[in-house]
């Protein structure tokens, strides 16, 4: 199944869109919650760049379970690291 190059430019362009909302978000006055929208879009691009740019949509299941496993194990440690970032007593 071969994929029409207007349709990664659809995608391309909806990155550059998440991009440009992630951009304005860094403005707006939303004090300790900044990251949280910021890290939502970016899981959001990452899931747009595996599905289509990596051809996860016409793969085996194989590749989509260790595909699925190496981003769960990501958003595992991403997680952990936001807890860390959260736990420590910093100086006020």
């Amino acid at each position: 199944m071969k994929a029409k190059f207007g349709h990664y430019l659809r995608v391309l362009g909806s990155l550059y869109l998440l991009l440009a909302i992630t951009t304005g978000l860094a403005f707006l006055p939303l004090d300790a919650w900044n990251w949280l929208p910021s890290v939502v879009i970016a899981f959001v691009m990452a899931g747009l760049i595996m599905l289509f740019f990596m051809r996860l949509r016409q793969s085996e299941p194989l590749l989509w379970l260790t595909s699925a496993s190496g981003f769960a194990w990501l958003s595992l440690l991403m997680l952990f690291v936001v807890l860390d970032y959260i736990s420590r007593p910093w100086p006020r």
